[in-house]
C-alpha cells in the first residue's frame, strides 16, 4: 500500500493565512477611513458651532459620528434613526422647554418623551437622547443649536453614505442601499 506524501505544513497553512491577513488589512482600511470621515464631520460641525455661537451640540453629534462610522451596520446608523431620532428629540425638547420652562423635571420629561417617541417610530438613536437637554439649556434661544444639529446631521448622513460605499468597494460587496459598488 502506497501512502501519499505528507503535505508541507507551511503550504497547508498559507491559504488560510491569506484570507485572515486580507481581512485584517480591510479592517485596518475601514478604521482609517472611519477616522478620516469622523474627523472631517466633527471639524466642520465645530466650525458651524463656532460660527453660530451656539452652545455645545458637538457632544450629541460626536455620539452620532461614533454610531455612523463605528457601527455602520447597526439600526441606529440608518438615516431614518439618525435624522428621525434627532428630529423627534429636538421637537420633544422644544415642547417641554415651552411647557415646563424652569422645572427640575423638564430634563427627565424631555428625554423620556423623546425615548418614547423614538421607540414608537422605530427611530432609536441614543446620541439624540441628549437633544432635549441641549434645548433646555438654551433657555428659549434654541434655533442655533437646532440649526447646527440639522446641518451637522445632514453632513454626517452624507458622509456615512460615502463611507458605506467606499468600504463596500474595499470588501467587494454591494452597499446596503442596494446600489452597485463601483
Amino acid at each position: 500500500m502506497v501512502f501519499p506524501p505528507t503535505p508541507d505544513p507551511a503550504s497547508v497553512r498559507a491559504p488560510a493565512a491569506r484570507p485572515q491577513r486580507a481581512a485584517r488589512i480591510i479592517e485596518g482600511q475601514r478604521r482609517a477611513i472611519a477616522f478620516v470621515f469622523a474627523f472631517a464631520a466633527l471639524s466642520i460641525i465645530a466650525a458651524l458651532h463656532t460660527w453660530l455661537s451656539s452652545i455645545v451640540v458637538v457632544g450629541s453629534l460626536a455620539g452620532s459620528v461614533v454610531v455612523a462610522f463605528g457601527m455602520p451596520e447597526s439600526d441606529m446608523a440608518r438615516s431614518r434613526s439618525l435624522l428621525g431620532g434627532h428630529a423627534i428629540s429636538c421637537i420633544a425638547g422644544i415642547v417641554v422647554a415651552n411647557v415646563l420652562r424652569d422645572s427640575s423635571l423638564a430634563g427627565p420629561v424631555g428625554v423620556s418623551i423623546a425615548l418614547l417617541l423614538m421607540q414608537s417610530t422605530a427611530t432609536i438613536h441614543s446620541p439624540a437622547g441628549a437633544d432635549p437637554l441641549i434645548i433646555l439649556a438654551c433657555k428659549g434661544d434654541w434655533w442655533r443649536p437646532v440649526l447646527v444639529l440639522l446641518l451637522g446631521l445632514l453632513l454626517i448622513s452624507l458622509l456615512a453614505q460615502g463611507y458605506r460605499r467606499i468600504t463596500a468597494a474595499l470588501e467587494g460587496t454591494q452597499p446596503p442601499d442596494g446600489t452597485a459598488s463601483p
